[in-house]
């Protein structure tokens, strides 16, 4: 029998039995995405880490649960000429109707350039967190941006001068019991 793994968590053909909320610790308890299509830069000139507007969220099925968290797809954007040379991305989340918050003290990735002229690299975030909540709140989690040293103008965290528009960018979130 085929076993057949959907984007929103579903197993088909599993010949396992157990409901979403069971499995040992470690185990995936669910996998939520979202998607938006970079058909515009999401670019900013704040001083202060920025949301990118991509939100993932899910009501944890189980108490104590950590949360892996990917994004991939957007086109960071550096340009030394243009005074962007550096940004840093973050993860924020928020709990129920609570305020976005970052997940660490600091960022969890930045990109750089010190020379030349500009450069486009692939956004790729990885991250586990591990927020506090109940059970029945509904989580989210957004990537937020800022400027990276040497920043000084407008920054961003997808740019579709040099890679163009109509980049998907998907954001996963894996539930992992705890």
């Amino acid at each position: 029998m085929a076993i057949t793994l959907y984007a929103d968590g579903t197993i088909t053909g599993n010949p396992i039995k157990m409901d979403a909320g069971s499995g040992s610790a470690g185990s995936v308890i669910q996998v939520v995405s979202s998607q938006v299509t970079g058909s515009s830069s999401i670019a900013s000139s704040n001083a202060s880490p920025q949301a990118t507007g991509l939100i993932t969220s899910l009501t944890p099925k189980r108490a104590g649960s950590k949360f892996f968290v990917t994004c991939v797809g957007n086109s960071m954007h550096n340009n030394e000429g243009a005074s962007n040379k550096g940004l840093r991305v973050y993860l924020y989340c928020k709990v129920a109707s609570g305020s976005y918050a970052n997940v660490t003290s600091t960022y969890i990735q930045s990109s750089h350039r010190n020379d030349g002229h500009w450069t486009d690299f692939p956004g790729s975030m990885t991250f586990t967190a591990s927020p506090s909540y109940s059970l029945g709140d509904v989580v989210y989690f957004q990537p937020y941006f800022g400027p990276g040293n040497g920043t000084t103008s407008t920054y961003y965290w997808h740019h579709t001068g040099g890679s163009g528009s109509g980049t998907v960018i998907q954001q996963t979130v894996m539930e992992i019991g705890g």
